[in-house]
C-alpha cells in the first residue's frame, strides 16, 4: 500500500505537509544532513543496511567502508568487502531472512564505525528469550544496554542526536505505527521536536514517506518482539570513530 504524507496513519506527521515542515523549522534538536541525504530501499528485507548506508551518507563517513563517492543503495553495504561484510550477509541469507538489530549492529562494527545498540524493553513486554539477552549483555562484543522507559529512550536520543558524527537507526515494527504492514523496519532518525514529543523518522520504505512519530508510539513500536531473533526490537547508534 502507497502512504502519501497527507494520508499517514492517526498520530504521524508527514514531513512534506505543512505541519511537518513547520516543525522542522521550529525545531533545534536535529541533524539536518539526515533531511538532505534522504534514501528509499529497494527491497524490504533491506532496510538495515539501507539504513546504514543512509547514516554513513548523512555523516559524510565514506571513507570508512573505503568509497570516495555517496553510496547509492543498500547494495553497497551488502557487498562491501571490508572485513568480510559480504560474506557475512550471504552466511545470513538476508534476501529471505532479513538482519536483526544484532546484525546491524556487528556490520557497523565490522565497517570500522562505534556501534551501541539499544533493545528497548516496554514494561508488558514478556514473551521474548530472557536467557538469550542476557547472554548479549554479558557478552558484550559491543556497547549493548536496555531501554526500560521511554523516559530514558527519549533523553538517549536528545543527548545525542545533533552530533555530527552520531546517526540514531530505529528497529520497529511497521504495523504498531498504524501502517497496514506486519514486518519489522529499520529507518533513520534525524530529529526530534520537544513541544510536540515527536521524534522525525525517515522511513526507508519506499511506500511510506518520512514523518514525525510521538515518542511513546515509536517506543511501544520498538518494543514489539523481533521474530527473526526472538528479542524486543529497539535502535542502534553508530558514531564516528574519531
Amino acid at each position: 500500500m502507497l502512504y502519501l504524507p497527507i494520508d499517514l496513519p492517526n498520530g504521524l506527521i508527514g514531513l512534506q505537509t505543512q505541519k511537518g515542515q513547520e516543525m522542522l523549522k521550529e525545531t533545534t534538536i536535529l541533524n539536518e544532513n539526515f533531511i538532505k541525504k534522504e534514501m528509499k530501499e529497494y527491497n524490504r528485507k533491506y532496510s538495515g543496511p539501507a539504513s546504514l548506508a543512509f547514516v554513513i551518507n548523512a555523516l559524510s563517513a565514506m571513507q570508512h567502508v573505503k568509497f570516495t563517492e555517496e553510496m547509492l543503495n543498500e547494495n553497497d553495504i551488502i557487498f562491501a568487502e571490508k572485513n568480510g561484510v559480504n560474506s557475512f550477509f550471504q552466511k545470513i541469507n538476508v534476501s529471505k531472512n532479513g538482519v536483526t538489530l544484532d546484525d546491524l549492529a556487528y556490520v557497523a562494527m565490522l565497517l570500522g564505525f562505534g556501534t551501541h545498540s539499544f533493545y528497548a524493553l516496554h514494561a508488558n513486554v514478556s514473551n521474548y528469550d530472557e536467557p538469550k539477552l542476557k547472554s548479549l549483555l554479558k557478552e558484550k562484543k559491543w556497547e549493548i544496554s536496555l531501554i526500560e522507559t521511554e523516559d530514558k529512550f527519549r533523553k538517549e536520543l536528545k543527548d545525542y542526536i545533533k552530533r555530527p558524527v552520531t546517526g540514531f537507526i530505529a528497529n520497529f515494527n511497521m504495523s504498531k505505527l498504524g501502517y497496514d504492514a506486519d514486518f519489522c523496519q529499520f529507518s533513520p532518525i534525524a530529529a526530534y521536536h520537544e513541544t510536540a514529543d515527536m521524534f522525525l523518522i525517515m522511513n526507508v520504505w519506499p511506500y511510506t514517506p518520512s514523518a514525525w512519530v510521538k515518542a511513546s508510539l515509536l517506543f511501544d513500536a520498538m518494543s514489539s518482539i523481533d521474530t527473526g531473533s526472538n528479542l524486543p526490537h529497539g535502535f542502534l547508534r553508530v558514531n564516528v570513530l574519531v
